[in-house]
């Protein structure tokens, strides 16, 4: 099960290194970039600029919207998986 908006949210904004934790946090739930970019209607290359601090921390907007989509793309079997 998956955890609740609110803790993904605690982890990241809690976290000395938000960027980390929202990488990190993706990588561990098996979410790739490329479907958590299309739940949020963003590119790729700026989820990756995040990740790899090629850009400054993301805001709270950008945040909360990461955790809707994040916990979404949870919530959805893998299409990789579920052929």
């Amino acid at each position: 099960m998956s955890p609740p908006i609110t803790e993904l949210v605690a982890g990241i904004v809690l976290s000395s290194d938000p960027c980390e934790a929202m990488s990190a946090f993706r990588r561990q739930s098996g979410v790739s970039q490329s479907q958590l970019a299309r739940e949020m209607n963003v590119s790729c290359s700026t989820l990756a600029d995040y990740e790899k601090k090629r850009r400054r921390n993301p805001g709270a907007d950008f945040i909360r919207k990461w955790c809707i989509c994040m916990h979404a793309c949870r919530e959805q079997p893998c299409p990789v998986l579920s052929d």
